[in-house]
């Protein structure tokens, strides 16, 4: 696809008077584009241009993740995704975006429970974030760690019981994790 026409008019508009937003907003398709056109470089450039005016840009941060792992920048995706889960580390959204980190280039699995590592001790007294942590960190220990997987997943159910009413939909994703985990030792 060719978007040459669409940059050139969104780099016009940035020579005028914009608010911060709305300059993060057309780097942010500036970023799109040109990772489009097989730019990646110019991609990464302007869209950390716009993580820099709006750094908790959701969309920014979620285009960012798909040129970093065609880079393959390890330490630029390990720097996004620790960003990205403390956007709003009590929705599982950005925890869902940052697992999907490991699909491609060279994030692993290890790094992920080192980014989710952090957050917890960042968030030491968040039962939320907590209970976050632990249900990811057990989603991605399942079939590496069964034992350590369990564990996180039943220090989640039991945090995640505290916090939502029964016939929440985690508890259906956590008996089902265990399940997994209960086939994986047959």
């Amino acid at each position: 696809m060719d978007h040459k026409a669409r940059i050139v008019a969104a780099e016009e508009m940035l020579q005028g008077t914009l608010s911060n937003e709305e300059r993060a907003g057309l780097l942010e398709r500036m970023g799109l584009w040109y990772r489009e056109m097989g730019d990646l470089h110019e991609s990464n450039r302007v869209l950390e241009q716009s993580l820099s005016l709006v750094p908790n840009n959701y969309y920014a941060l979620k285009v960012l993740r798909s040129t970093l792992i065609r880079i393959g920048d390890r330490d630029a995706m390990l720097k996004a995704m620790g960003e990205l889960v403390r956007l709003d580390p009590h929705n599982p959204t950005v925890f869902d975006e940052c697992m999907a980190f490991t699909s491609g280039g060279p994030v692993t699995k290890s790094d992920v429970l080192s980014i989710l590592d952090g957050l917890s001790e960042d968030y030491p007294d968040d039962d939320l974030v907590q209970a976050n942590c632990d249900f990811y960190s057990g989603r991605v220990l399942i079939e590496t760690d069964p034992a350590s997987a369990k564990e996180h997943l039943i220090a989640a159910e039991q945090a995640f019981r505290r916090l939502f009413p029964p016939e929440h939909q985690v508890f259906a994703v956590i008996q089902s994790g265990l399940a997994k985990l209960s086939e994986y030792k047959s």
